[in-house]
């Protein structure tokens, strides 16, 4: 038995060695090779391009990003011409002088007892339990303004020259923290304010005195040691406010509904213009993942607001939205600030008011829709609240 085994491998060698000497054989093994090499080529290439180098971000597709490069494009995002609502949302219940802190909205009051957001303009969850989502948000800020480049065909001396082109570009790139001032007091060159309504979908109160630092905040500047240039803050998910925008009598309020948002307000004494978003916050509540709106919002504000901004024109972009656990979001905004020209400079000074409340009160008489939807009632017409308790 073991020498009829023997002859077997004996023979079976034999078959090998005859076939690889044939020139179909020879040309099946070359491919065989060259198939091989190529497969290990595209292993150690994905496995180099996996990791990135020091300081930069690996996106999803694998591909490397400096966050410190500037970002160029549209110059939508350096424009200084287009109204200040046109870049986010309304400021209607926006409420000046809130408290210096970094948590907007607790997770321990009364407010939070029910959660109610809507993911459709016709009804919105009126849930008690799970309650409302913890949310981390780390907001990025971006410096933007224009940059002219100039360029030339080279020819040779005999043919005549095309005249330069010069070409204008938005390029902004991140706000280095050495020019923020940490010393904790408003008198920072920036300031970011941050308002949302309660889980509930209702807004604070906005008579002076009354509901202070409920669901309002005036975020802290980031200290000198965090190099990331990110005002971080911790709230809940707020809810959802119906035709009343959330600001109705005892709370009350009546669909049609629109997303839940949280509202940033950026200012600054001279180097930025003001800007105003609002960071949706649609979810599907048991994955916590983010969602669309699905329909159209038939509230005032959007009715006033202008049509919906392209991607590249828009000034904040949502960049991560992690679910952490099964009550804990963290996320990353970006908000793109346009800076102030030196002529623009010499034009602030030269006005009495402050270009924070002529950006938040560009109308010449409160009354209008468009002025009822958009501007605060707190700042623009404060006499309101003394008939009508908000």
């Amino acid at each position: 038995m073991a020498l009829s085994m023997i002859r077997i491998n004996r023979l079976l060698l034999l078959l090998v060695i005859l076939c690889r000497s044939s020139p179909i054989a020879i040309v099946v093994l070359a491919a065989q090779q060259q198939q091989q090499q190529q497969q290990q080529d595209e292993d150690d290439a994905s496995s180099s391009s996996s990791s990135c180098p020091q300081q930069h971000h690996q996106q999803e597709d694998g591909t490397c990003v400096n966050p410190s490069a500037p970002i160029c494009g549209d110059l939508a995002r350096c424009s200084t011409t287009k109204p200040f609502y046109q870049r986010g949302g309304t400021a209607q219940a926006y409420k000046p002088n809130a408290p210096l802190k970094n948590t907007v909205c607790d997770n321990d009051n009364d407010s939070s007892s029910r959660y109610k957001a809507a993911t459709w303009p016709y009804g919105r969850s009126n849930q008690r339990t799970p309650p409302a989502p913890n949310v981390t948000v780390h907001l990025k800020l971006y410096d933007c303004r224009r940059s002219t480049s100039t360029s030339a065909t080279t020819t040779n001396s005999r043919s005549w020259s095309k005249p330069k082109e010069t070409k204008d570009d938005c390029c902004c790139t991140p706000i280095d923290i050495d020019i923020i001032d940490t010393s904790n007091t408003r008198n920072n060159d920036i300031q970011l304010e941050v308002w949302q309504a309660q889980p509930n979908g209702r807004y604070s109160s906005l008579t002076k005195g009354k509901d202070e630092g409920i669901c309002r905040a005036t975020l802290l500047p980031p200290s000198s040691s965090n190099t990331t240039t990110q005002y971080s803050f911790t709230t809940v998910a707020p809810g959802s406010t119906g035709i009343l925008g959330g600001l109705g009598p005892h709370g009350w309020d009546m669909g049609p509904y629109g997303p839940p948002v949280m509202h940033v307000l950026v200012s600054s004494s001279s180097k930025y213009h003001p800007l105003l978003v609002h960071i949706p916050m649609t979810l599907t509540r048991s994955s916590l993942q983010s969602r669309h709106f699905l329909g159209p919002d038939w509230r005032g504000p959007a009715h006033v607001t202008p049509s919906k901004l392209k991607t590249e024109q828009q000034s904040f972009s949502m960049d991560d939205w992690i679910v952490v656990d099964d009550n804990q979001i963290d996320m990353t905004v970006t908000l793109y600030l346009t800076a102030v020209s030196s002529e623009e400079q010499q034009q602030q000074q030269s006005t009495d008011d402050t270009v924070l409340e002529q950006a938040l009160c560009p109308s010449s008489w409160y009354g209008s829709p468009t002025s009822f939807f958009l501007e605060p009632i707190a700042v623009c017409a404060p006499s309101l609240l003394d008939f009508f308790p908000m």
